[in-house]
């Protein structure tokens, strides 16, 4: 049953790796993106981003069959990394708040926006404290750390000269859409354009 339950994870992991790399890679956010966001033309699916899933996840297999702390650092890290994520939310929040309420329509708290902002801050700084200052999660931290240095370095070296040139990012509230890096897939043609 233990294998079964594996197996089964297995794939919606790969699934759900292979969507996220898909959806960043169509925004061109990610390393390789003109190559991870083709679409085959005759199954419809993303292959390349299936591909690279694949080998993810063959990756942390073999890290885990090779590592005598392996579901330590794995449980350490996988509680962390998101926790992280929502950290830089908050904090990019906090950083671009008052822009973001000048624009007609967008999401605001009114009075209560700075005591959220506050309180979300605390919570996610003493959760992060909490899963990473015990000595069992040292391992983790060290994966986590590596992890944000990759991020950091693509951050400067890759992905802000494409954002800066708006080829790469979501399409910003009331602006264009970001230019593509490489070829995208041919969009449906419309039965107008059919005749």
């Amino acid at each position: 049953m233990v294998v079964f339950a594996m197996f089964a994870l297995m794939v919606v992991s790969a699934a759900v790796i292979a969507r996220l790399l898909f959806a960043m890679a169509r925004d061109n956010v990610l390393p390789g993106s003109a190559l991870l966001r083709r679409v085959n033309p005759t199954t419809k699916t993303p292959v390349p981003a299936l591909l690279t899933g694949y080998v993810l996840n063959v990756a942390v297999l073999l890290f885990g069959h090779n590592s005598s702390n392996a579901f330590g650092t794995l449980v350490g890290a996988t509680a962390v990394l998101p926790y992280l994520v929502y950290l830089l939310i908050v904090v990019a929040y906090g950083y671009r708040r008052r822009r973001l309420e000048a624009i007609d329509g967008a999401f605001d708290l009114g009075r209560f926006a700075g005591p959220v902002f506050g309180a979300s801050l605390v919570y996610l700084v003493a959760v992060l404290l909490t899963l990473t200052l015990p000595d069992e999660f040292r391992s983790a931290n060290h994966y986590v750390l590596g992890g944000l240095a990759l991020a950091a370095v693509w951050w400067l070296v890759g992905l802000r000269p494409r954002l800066a040139l708006g080829s790469a990012g979501a399409p910003v509230l009331g602006g264009p859409a970001p230019l593509p890096d490489g070829p995208l897939p041919d969009a449906p043609k419309s039965k107008e354009n059919k005749a």
